[in-house]
């Protein structure tokens, strides 16, 4: 990798609560990162932290992404209107000369499925059949999220990262549920991502310049949803949720052995 990062520019677009401690992570291995922020005061802070930072909002006509040899797009898709056509024009712009484009998407793409999911389960680009529910938690209809997924599987430098529920670095998944009353699913599988598992994917994938695929990330070990926020609640001092066990439905469990065996990566952690 020593040699790889002294060649190599890593554009990292979205410096937030991934991009910043993933641009800090591949500094320290010698690579030269730049990053992008939607304010000039981040972008102090992240120029401070020595990483060559400038303000790109997306969808803005007159806005340029940094040049790079690598980029990690990473920008969430709440609050943001048009996003898989905003994700055209950011991917249009990036040069031809990158070799390497990791997109992170969500396992919302799944939406209610029940049982395994592996990354068969739907493909990027794949449009939800009539009546199928297409709403995510966090409001973007599934339906954008595969056509933004669409755009960059078209792409060959592409790989597509599908992210579990996400924790770590100051994220504790105790204040999601806690004192709430009549919880579902509390059966359910629960599906999380360590935030210090999914840089090391990442740093993995990078040094393989790895491409074409499309990769869920998700830690191999899935309690009930009822036992794991009760103990991260008790564990936090929160108070415990209460779940509505009537509701004996089940979920999903997003099945992550390819991105174990692609790496050698064991992904265990499911405690901030």
């Amino acid at each position: 990798m020593e040699n790889q990062a002294k060649t190599t520019t890593i554009a990292i677009i979205g410096c937030g609560w991934l991009g910043t401690p993933l641009a800090e992570f591949f500094i320290r291995k010698g690579y030269r990162v730049k990053g992008t922020t939607t304010t000039p005061s981040k972008r102090k802070e992240l120029i401070d932290k020595g990483i060559g930072a400038s303000v790109y909002r997306l969808g803005e006509s007159s806005a340029h992404p940094p040049e790079a040899d690598v980029y990690i797009v990473n920008i969430p898709p709440s609050r943001i209107d048009h996003y898989a056509d905003k994700l055209r024009g950011l991917l249009a712009a990036i040069p031809g000369e990158a070799r390497q484009i990791i997109y992170c998407s969500t396992t919302s793409v799944y939406g209610n499925t029940e049982g395994i999911v592996t990354e068969s389960a739907i493909l990027p680009g794949a449009e939800i059949p009539d009546g199928e529910h297409d709403e995510a938690p966090h409001g973007t209809p599934r339906s954008e999220l595969l056509r933004a997924e669409g755009l960059f599987a078209a792409d060959p430098r592409c790989v597509i990262l599908r992210l579990a529920g996400l924790i770590g670095g100051g994220r504790n998944p105790a204040r999601f549920l806690a004192g709430r009353s009549g919880v579902s699913k509390p059966l359910a599988p629960v599906n999380i991502t360590h935030l210090d598992e999914l840089i090391a994917v990442i740093a993995e994938l990078v040094s393989r310049e790895h491409t074409g695929e499309v990769l869920n990330v998700c830690a191999d070990e899935h309690p009930t949803r009822k036992a794991y926020y009760t103990e991260a609640a008790i564990e936090a001092g929160l108070t415990p949720p209460v779940f509505d066990e009537n509701d004996q439905s089940g979920g999903k469990l997003v099945d992550a052995s390819t991105i174990e065996s692609l790496t050698g990566l064991k992904l265990t952690r499911i405690k901030a």
